[in-house]
């Protein structure tokens, strides 16, 4: 789909599925400086979401990048809507599909920071997947509680985990979705090789892998 937002054009791919619906919407928000074909395939979510109810989103962000708060790049100094934009996205994809009304946005890098930035913003998205970035602005404002799950490698050397290569740490934006998903202790920690998760619960669990 393309359409004019804010005085800019703007796009988004959208894969519909194999089969009936109603259909679940699955936002995906590509990585700083790629796009949106690519990285779905590279993530495999285009084979994954085919045979299943749900319609696969992949929206462009402006210059390739994505104005997440404090990040990156012209999409950032240039201060694109992109809560905005996102929002319309969806809006239009619901309003020509049968869907169930549920919203899962996920992202790798940048755009796992615009996940973040987005899913704070708007009451749109309903389950936040995210792997190499977390929320980089103060604060969250949202407060209804939404499913939270983050990967982040540990030799991750553009967006450490401790936040020692200028972005915030990863421990900022999840200590503020543990707030507003009631999550309080240390949980359950699970392992499998080199992964390990450590899970929370609360009105919604918060998940960091």
């Amino acid at each position: 789909m393309r359409f004019d937002y804010e005085g800019k054009t703007r796009q988004a791919l959208v894969w519909m599925p194999e089969v009936d619906g109603p259909y679940e919407v699955v936002v995906n928000l590509h990585s700083f400086r790629s796009e949106p074909r690519r990285v779905a395939h590279y993530m495999k979510l285009v084979e994954w979401a085919k045979d299943k109810p749900i319609i696969l989103v992949g929206p462009d962000g402006k210059t390739a990048t994505w104005n997440a708060g404090e990040c990156c790049g012209k999409a950032q100094q240039r201060n694109y809507p992109d809560t905005g934009f996102l929002d319309e996205v969806v809006r239009r994809v619901e309003a020509t599909s049968c869907t169930t009304g549920r919203v899962t946005v996920s992202g790798l890098g940048n755009g796992a920071m615009m996940a973040h930035r987005w899913a704070c913003e708007s009451d749109v998205p309903d389950a936040l997947l995210t792997s190499g970035g977390t929320l980089q602005q103060e604060a969250c404002p949202r407060t209804r509680p939404i499913p939270v799950l983050h990967y982040h490698g540990d030799e991750d050397t553009y967006t450490s985990i401790d936040g020692s290569t200028g972005h915030r740490p990863v421990e900022h934006g999840l200590s503020l979705w543990r707030g507003i998903n009631g999550v309080t202790g240390e949980g359950t920690t699970l392992s499998d090789g080199e992964l390990s998760c450590q899970i929370g619960a609360g009105r919604a669990p918060v998940a960091f892998c």
